[in-house]
């Protein structure tokens, strides 16, 4: 898998980085082409921000900064379900041991039912664009959440070596 100088690139940015950003493409000579969008107040504003950018139909994926090395095959492989199943996530295993609190105290609880979500999440550009017109709600962590609250299935990738 190589680059594909036909994607188009949208970074999401809090609006007083542009410049650093900028600076930063010039100073490592980072002459990809992309577009600057603003961030917003959280993380559904700002891929709200970021879809508006977005014209043509087709695939979409939303990636994020604090992940920056996921592998080129997780990448093929989100692409390649989501072109099928419109809606696809990567996820891993929880290794760490999971405890709810309650009233009480904590309990272990069975992390064989839980994964750890991951990015990039990959849909279908008009999709993931109708399920950002809903209202914000504060229960959306990331793009699963926003689509699965319009009753849409996603298919979970089981994220296999380096995410």
């Amino acid at each position: 898998m190589h680059y594909d100088a036909s994607l188009q690139i949208i970074l999401v940015l809090p609006k007083e980085q542009h410049n650093v950003w900028k600076k930063l493409c010039r100073e490592y000579a980072f002459e990809v082409e992309h577009q600057l969008a603003d961030g917003g107040e959280t993380r559904f504003h700002s891929v709200k921000n970021g879809l508006e950018f977005v014209q043509e139909p087709g695939l979409v994926a939303v990636h994020d900064g604090v992940r920056p090395f996921v592998s080129l095959e997780v990448i093929r492989r989100c692409y390649d379900l989501a072109a099928k199943r419109k809606a696809v996530i990567p996820v891993v295993d929880v290794f760490e041991t999971l405890r709810v609190v309650t009233k009480d105290g904590s309990r272990t609880v069975n992390r064989a039912e839980y994964k750890l979500v991951q990015t990039p999440q990959v849909f279908d550009t008009e999709l993931l664009k109708q399920a950002y017109r809903q209202d914000f709600n504060p229960l959306f962590t990331d793009d699963a959440s926003v689509v699965e609250a319009m009753n849409i299935p996603f298919f979970s990738l089981k994220a296999i070596g380096k995410i």
